[in-house]
């Protein structure tokens, strides 16, 4: 409790104790076994590693309908989803085209068999791309999942196959292990 207590021990001890709390900060920045997120990234990028970012999963829906008599238009980004609620979107602009009454009617002839176990026996069908709206592995979904769109129009929409490829991104631990 003494004045030159407080001047001459606590006020250099306290910044020391600063200085040294700053060091073990940088020095577990720098370390491989401590780093996590953005610092395990800047240290990994010094031996010229960079971080395995993930994947949405990708695949083809079939969208069906029985009536033609109007182009029905399914935009780009348009959203489909799965019975257990995740989103795809559209990849590009398609139409189902009055003009291309065939070419739809033999799309669905080709695929009668697998629609009909799908519960669908409409007369005409188109086959378009999507996208998970999210990265990783809760975007891959089995055979038969997506059943909902977002479209002002009476037509059904199926996956027929697996849509598949979804990866998660790398965590802090499988990155510092490749590192």
């Amino acid at each position: 409790g003494t004045v030159s207590r407080d001047l001459f021990i606590d006020l250099p001890a306290d910044q020391l104790e600063k200085l040294y709390r700053l060091i073990s900060m940088v020095s577990d920045k720098q370390s491989p076994d401590t780093a996590v997120g953005s610092d395990l990234d800047r240290y990994a990028s010094n031996y010229g590693l960079t971080r395995k970012v993930g994947s949405p999963s990708i695949g083809i829906v079939i969208f069906t309908t029985n009536n033609l008599s109007t182009d029905i238009a399914i935009p780009n980004n348009s959203l489909v989803t799965s019975k257990s609620g995740v989103n795809f979107k559209i990849m590009g602009n398609y139409f189902f085209s009055a003009a291309d009454k065939g070419r739809h009617a033999a799309t669905a002839a080709r695929i009668k068999k697998a629609l009909q176990l799908a519960g669908i026996s409409y007369k005409y069908a188109i086959e378009i791309p999507v996208q998970a709206t999210r990265v990783g592995t809760n975007g891959n979904v089995g055979s038969l999942q997506i059943t909902n769109h977002n479209l002002d129009f009476d037509i059904k929409v199926i996956n027929l196959a697996s849509i598949s490829g979804g990866a998660n991104g790398e965590s802090d631990t499988q990155f510092r292990n490749r590192v």
